[in-house]
């Protein structure tokens, strides 16, 4: 959760510059509440602290502790989806005009609420920029989730090769599994991972983009070509061996997944 630092029961954003810190963050991300911090549930100051001004960097370093000893990173699609979880459990309609705003430029609530209250507040040259800033921003995020994922393939399983072959197991993943060169009812040719970066493709399961994509691969979807042969039931996968650092394929799948989907790397 992000966290803000109170002095006087007062958030530091709210106080800044009114007293001396003594070097400790004024907003911090855990999955604890840390002493002296309460939790940011107003999505106005999520986005003006973190997504209005986001810059071009597609990572960025947040604190864990007061301290700074340690640190998170994350993109601009994690903080996103802490607005919209924020948003979502709240109700679109039940939030003021400005938190829809910000709702709806974070892609909050349907498409209809979206719209309603972004043409009655904006020009059709200001509405086209907020979709180009969501656009831009997401993809930088993809681009470091799928690069984030292939590095950890190399990284674990590298060392592994696939049973009566010289190819290491993220080389067969990567051409002979996820890239698609004939495609059957409701696939994409291409590379699933390029097809994430560059078109936002996730997959039928949890995504729900009613085509094959990269989640498919990685959960094993039902009713797919990668029900048998997905990342932790593939024959040729679960005979190289196990993931370095990991009980079971499955344990891996499920670190795979927090990556690509929840940002957490």
């Amino acid at each position: 959760m992000l966290q803000a630092k109170l002095i006087n029961s007062v958030p530091f954003y709210d106080v800044v510059g009114q007293f001396d810190l003594g070097g400790e963050a004024d907003m911090l991300y855990n999955t604890t509440l840390q002493t002296g911090y309460q939790e940011v549930t107003d999505i106005e100051v999520i986005y003006s602290k973190f997504l209005e001004s986001w810059g071009d960097d597609p990572v960025f370093n947040i604190p864990t502790l007061a301290d700074e000893s340690s640190y998170k990173r994350i993109d601009w699609k994690f903080v996103r989806d802490i607005i919209k979880g924020i948003a979502d459990g709240a109700g679109f309609d039940n939030l003021t005009t400005p938190q829809k705003i910000v709702a709806a430029k974070c892609n909050a609530g349907t498409k209809a609420q979206q719209e309603a209250v972004l043409v009655a507040n904006f020009t059709v040259a200001e509405r086209q920029a907020i979709s180009f800033n969501y656009d831009f921003n997401v993809a930088k995020a993809r681009d470091v989730r799928a690069s984030e994922v292939i590095a950890a393939f190399w990284q674990f399983t590298g060392h592994l090769l696939v049973p009566s072959t010289p190819y290491p197991v993220p080389a067969y993943i990567l051409t002979s599994l996820i890239t698609i060169n004939t495609p059957a009812a409701n696939e994409m040719m291409g590379g699933l991972l390029d097809l994430f970066r560059t078109k936002g493709l996730q997959g039928i399961q949890v995504a729900n983009d009613g085509i094959l994509g990269i989640y498919d691969f990685i959960l094993s979807t039902t009713g797919t070509r990668f029900e048998t042969t997905g990342l932790a039931v593939n024959p040729a996968i679960l005979g190289s061996g196990t993931p370095s650092g990991f009980a079971s394929w499955s344990d891996f799948k499920d670190y795979i997944f927090d990556i690509i989907h929840n940002g957490n790397y």
